[in-house]
């Protein structure tokens, strides 16, 4: 895969993958739930405030995040579809569950 550096701000996100069936077997409504989570694969360097302080980016390469409905643009590298978001639109950072 080619690499793609986000700027100013922004972070690169693999879009979890909705399963188009539940595990009974049936369907489920192409338009009923948005992909709203995904894995962080880049990041990109710290924005700028206008006083010239550094933000940094809150969100590390592998964090599972989620993500503002219709925030960000879609881009295809080699037939791989990703979102490049401004990292302000992660809601969170998905923690995995502890014990069982």
């Amino acid at each position: 895969m080619p690499t793609i550096t986000p700027l100013r701000g922004r972070i690169l996100v693999n879009p979890d993958v909705r399963p188009d069936r539940t595990a009974s077997g049936l369907h489920m409504v192409q338009n009923w739930d948005p992909e709203t989570t995904g894995t962080v694969v880049a990041t990109g360097a710290a924005e700028m405030c206008r006083c010239g302080v550094a933000n940094p980016c809150p969100v590390s390469v592998g964090d599972h995040v989620v993500f503002s409905y219709e925030s960000g643009q879609k881009v295809s590298i080699e037939g791989e579809d990703l979102l490049v978001l401004q990292y302000r639109d992660v809601l969170g950072v998905l923690e995995p569950a502890v014990g069982g």
